[in-house]
């Protein structure tokens, strides 16, 4: 009985090691031909997670900015254009009454100058009025004087004497007229005077009131101008903020993936890879014996599924002689875990499982004397003892 039995297990190990030889080979070509799964060592995805908290925050008070800038924006220029507004019913009233002030101006020149020909007038009839006045008064003594004259005398006197006086009241009708006149166009060049010293004045105050808006024009463009400066600049940060999160989203992603690395033991410690089922030991790490075996076996219970002990890649699924269904995944191409005994699986080659993923449900396995799985870990071709890689239990 024992010599059947070392003769089946000795089968076993030259089959498993047959078997190890060809999934090697299938190894090696889909290392070749795969991607690699090394990747450098990010921030923890809790780091990433705080710092993705704190951007966002900087982002929302940033984008507040914005909008306070954005308002105070919209309200400069409203302010702006009722200064341009105000600035243009000012400019159009200036334009208005600098054009009322030279029409009054050229009318009072206009006037003047009537003032200055009456003025010439008047002293043209005062002088003939003197010069007639001083031809005239010798006669005027000469009828007060001799009062006997013959009729026709009598007659000549009193018609010289009302030829002057008729004279004399039209020279007074000629001055009051002159008068009049004087005094229109006096008073019509007094009013027009008053009138355009009230219209400069007005000119005065108007100027004065478009060079304040003129100074406000210029303070709302020049704070305008900032505000748009600003307003770009917190945009650019926002922006960049924005790309912040976006890259340490990226990075949060590739952190949060799990790693294609089987845990290292430390020295004289144990690992902490979980086993790929729990349970009872039936075959224990010895390559030294004979048969030599080179991983270990469990004995479990139907139906009871083999799940990953890393995150890896699957480079093989499918039955083997002697070891049933086989599935082998590979970690960063150093590290390979075997599977073998499988009743089932439906992974696919290429397919990337997580840690714990259930990789198929145990099959028949003879040290088991029934339902169980055979596991290995392999460094590149080189069976290593997984008890010091496995969580203690």
């Amino acid at each position: 009985m024992n010599r059947q039995k070392n003769r089946f297990f000795s089968a076993c190990s030259i089959i498993l090691r047959q078997g190890f030889w060809l999934l090697v080979c299938a190894i090696l070509l889909c290392a070749v031909s795969g991607p690699s799964f090394a990747q450098n060592k990010p921030q923890t995805p809790e780091e990433i997670k705080r710092q993705i908290k704190k951007e966002k925050e900087r982002a929302k008070e940033t984008q507040a900015n914005v909008s306070k800038l954005t308002e105070k924006e919209r309200s400069l220029n409203a302010e702006l254009a009722r200064a341009e507004d105000s600035i243009a019913r000012l400019q159009a009233k200036i334009a208005a009454q600098e054009k009322e002030l030279s029409t009054l101006e050229s009318a009072q020149g206009l006037n003047q100058k009537q003032y200055d020909d009456l003025l010439a007038n008047r002293a043209k009839t005062e002088a003939a009025l003197a010069e007639l006045v001083r031809f005239l008064w010798p006669v005027y003594i000469d009828q007060e004087s001799f009062g006997a004259r013959d009729g026709l005398a009598w007659a000549d006197a009193e018609r010289d004497y009302m030829w002057t006086a008729e004279i004399m009241r039209q020279i007074a009708e000629r001055k009051n007229e002159l008068r009049s006149q004087e005094s229109a166009i006096s008073d019509s060049i007094s009013r027009r005077e008053s009138l355009a010293l009230q219209l400069r004045e007005q000119l005065e105050l108007i100027n004065k009131d478009k060079d304040k808006l003129l100074e406000d024009k210029l303070r709302f463009q020049n704070e305008l101008s900032a505000v748009r400066k600003e307003k770009k600049d917190a945009e650019a940060q926002v922006k960049g903020v924005l790309g912040t999160i976006q890259s340490l989203n990226i990075r949060l992603e590739k952190a949060s993936k799990p790693k294609n690395e089987i845990e290292k033991p430390k020295p004289g410690g144990k690992g902490k890879m979980p086993w790929p089922a729990a349970g009872r030991v039936v075959a224990k790490f010895a390559p030294g014996a004979n048969p030599p075996v080179n991983g270990i076996g469990l004995a479990l219970n139907d139906g009871e599924v083999v799940k990953a002990v890393s995150w890896g890649k699957v480079v093989h699924n499918d039955i083997l002689r002697g070891m049933g269904r086989v599935v082998v995944l590979m970690h960063d191409k150093d590290y390979y875990t075997v599977y073998a005994y499988l009743d089932e699986s439906k992974l696919k080659i290429g397919q990337v499982v997580k840690q714990g993923q259930t990789l198929g449900t145990a099959g028949y396995y003879p040290p088991a004397k029934g339902t169980g799985t055979y596991f290995e870990l392999r460094h590149h071709q080189k069976a290593i003892n997984p008890n010091n890689w496995l969580a203690a239990r």
